[in-house]
């Protein structure tokens, strides 16, 4: 069970580049965090309406709210007006960053201890990242920009420290019911960009659109995000992220397939040092 949820949720992930690329070209970064961390917040809510809120101590809820606004929130919007200047087939490799983020720091916040091959791994995987950028630099089109690919790279880092702080407390308080309530805080803050005509814009969003937002808010967040909790909270952290190897992989695919994103030599030379990073990270 513990891996058909966390494979489960790798597959959601790596479909969400290609959802939130086709939301972002034609609305606003704001209007699509509002989407996604809004609704699958107000979800979440409703369900702990009905099951009740985890009894967290206080120190656990700061725990809590440092990893839904630092983590969770922060990966979100990082992502998201990220992905506006950058393919969801980049994005999708790019999100292979993640587990060796979350080795670095379950070393950092967890005690747990890397090997050296953790470190060789995670220089391999920037020097894929720095491929990337470089040939964004060079690219007259446009098609990929270098700003953009940083903030992609950098929501990376916002799930690492989310998956690290939040896998204790699913441990204690059960997977589901802190899951629940990290949604439902991480969309405490978005409620500021409501304004400037947000409803109107809401309510006039074409029906395929909302079908990507529903998407994103049901299957990519609060699910997701339930069952790799429920998967990290039953098997070793670094084990876990060995499963995000398929992420790169269904977005690529997914964005060729559904996108018509083409793929550029420099796409496969920086994609595979990066998951060349991994794998050296994983001995």
């Amino acid at each position: 069970m513990p891996v058909a949820a966390v494979v489960f949720a790798v597959v959601m992930w790596g479909l969400t580049p290609v959802a939130l690329r086709h939301l972002v070209l034609s609305e606003p970064p704001g209007d699509v965090l509002v989407y996604r961390v809004a609704v699958s917040g107000l979800m979440a809510a409703a369900v702990l309406a009905v099951t009740g809120l985890p009894r967290l101590t206080r120190r656990d809820w700061l725990r809590l709210l440092v990893a839904a606004w630092a983590g969770n929130l922060g990966y979100q919007a990082l992502s998201i007006f990220g992905i506006a200047g950058v393919p969801a087939s980049w994005t999708g490799v790019i999100y292979g960053l993640e587990p060796i983020f979350i080795a670095l720091f379950a070393a950092m916040l967890a005690g747990e201890r890397p090997g050296r091959a953790l470190y060789a791994g995670f220089a391999l995987a920037i020097a894929g990242t720095g491929v990337l950028l470089a040939s964004a630099g060079f690219d007259a089109s446009g098609a990929v920009s270098p700003v953009h690919l940083l903030l992609v790279t950098a929501s990376t880092m916002g799930w690492g420290l989310y998956t690290v702080l939040i896998a204790p407390l699913a441990q204690r308080y059960g997977s589901f019911g802190v899951s629940q309530a990290s949604l439902a805080v991480s969309a405490v803050p978005t409620v500021a960009l409501m304004g400037g005509g947000f409803g109107e814009r809401a309510l006039a969003l074409p029906g395929e659109a909302w079908a990507s937002v529903l998407f994103l808010a049901v299957f990519a967040t609060v699910v997701a995000v339930a069952l790799w909790n429920y998967g990290v909270a039953h098997m070793p952290k670094a084990v876990a992220g060995l499963f995000l190897y398929a992420q790169p992989l269904v977005a690529t695919l997914a964005g060729w397939a559904l996108l018509g994103e083409p793929l550029t030599p420099a796409f496969f030379v920086g994609g595979a040092l990066i998951i060349g990073g991994l794998a050296v990270a994983r001995l």
